[in-house]
């Protein structure tokens, strides 16, 4: 899915994503890939400057949170521990 350094950055984006302090369980990213804020932060700290790669990340994030594709709608109860979740699989792919 993805090539040589790419990875690298990936691993570099998911300790961040582990890092995430929750404030609690029920604690969600709507807001966040709404708004595109606080993971653009992320993605800026952590000095990932190759956009094709964010967009990349991005994307898989979005087309798996879609509960439809056509109508764009959010899984509302999507949580940190959910993403964190598919981050796992995504790394197996």
């Amino acid at each position: 899915m993805f090539r040589g350094g790419e990875l690298q950055q990936l691993q570099d984006l998911n300790e961040i994503l582990l890092s995430i302090e929750l404030e609690d369980d029920d604690d969600t990213w709507q807001w966040n890939l709404s708004k595109n804020v606080r993971n653009d932060l992320c993605f800026r700290e952590c000095g990932l400057a190759d956009q094709t790669v964010v967009s990349r990340v991005k994307g898989c994030i979005w087309s798996w949170i879609n509960m439809e594709r056509n109508c764009r709608m959010l899984k509302e109860t999507l949580t940190f521990r959910d993403l964190r979740c598919r981050w796992v699989e995504l790394f197996q792919e």
